[in-house]
């Protein structure tokens, strides 16, 4: 393999890499405060659940399918989970775990509806994200939930030695699902449904199940705006 050959594969390889070390670059140039300490901390606190979310997409993406709805699912589950704890009193940890599974039951939902109606999950999460802002809309009544416990806040605002809670949220939930994709079996099998799901399903995966697993996990990971 020639030189230019290994050079070309690995520009395309890491391209996003180059692209964001760029943007790095200009904004440190245009501000001279962008590589300080609190200005990292705020960057990673103000956009924390936009990088969880990300991430629960990435593993649709990385085995084929894609999820439009993440915007109005965040929605339902930030309106529920405050419901639950402003109007049905139930204490911050329940209403954090049935926050949690309504993210997954609705990431559960968009993956069963493209695994039986053999529909593309684009077409089946646009239809489910106008769903999704109906439902939200519908529990909030158009109005927002406010004077949340200090405890709950403490999830999307508090901080731990100085580290914003859900810069270290971020870090933790990276470190996981890299580690999933790279060193498990379930791992490997989704980068091999997303590869090609026929060859996928010929050498013994089960692909509807894996990917209503991804799709799952990727509700899981939108239970994440909780400031």
């Amino acid at each position: 393999m020639s030189g230019n050959t290994k050079l070309t594969m690995a520009m395309k390889r890491y391209a996003l890499f180059f692209i964001l070390l760029g943007l790095i670059l200009l904004f440190a140039i245009l501000s001279s405060d962008f590589f300080s300490f609190n200005n990292l901390m705020n960057i990673l606190k103000q956009n924390a659940y936009l990088i969880i979310a990300s991430i629960g997409v990435a593993l649709v993406m990385i085995s084929g399918g894609t999820d439009l709805s993440v915007g109005y699912q965040i929605s339902v589950v930030a309106v529920c989970t405050g419901a639950f704890m402003q109007w049905l009193n139930l204490p911050i940890w329940f209403s954090i775990i049935l926050g949690l599974l309504v993210g997954t039951l609705l990431g559960s939902l968009n993956g069963l509806l493209s695994n039986k109606l053999k529909i593309h999950s684009m077409i089946v999460t646009l239809a489910t994200m106008t769903a999704f802002q109906g439902v939200s809309y519908t529990i909030s009544g158009s109005k927002a939930i406010y004077n949340l416990d200090p405890a709950f806040k403490f999830i999307g605002q508090g901080y731990i030695g100085g580290i914003p809670f859900p810069a270290i949220l971020v870090i933790i939930i990276a470190i996981i699902v890299s580690f999933i994709l790279r060193e498990t079996y379930f791992g490997r099998y989704i980068y091999a449904v997303g590869g090609n799901a026929e060859a996928a399903r010929l050498a013994g995966i089960n692909v509807e199940r894996i990917k209503l697993a991804v799709f799952g996990i990727c509700g899981f990971l939108k239970n994440s705006k909780f400031d």
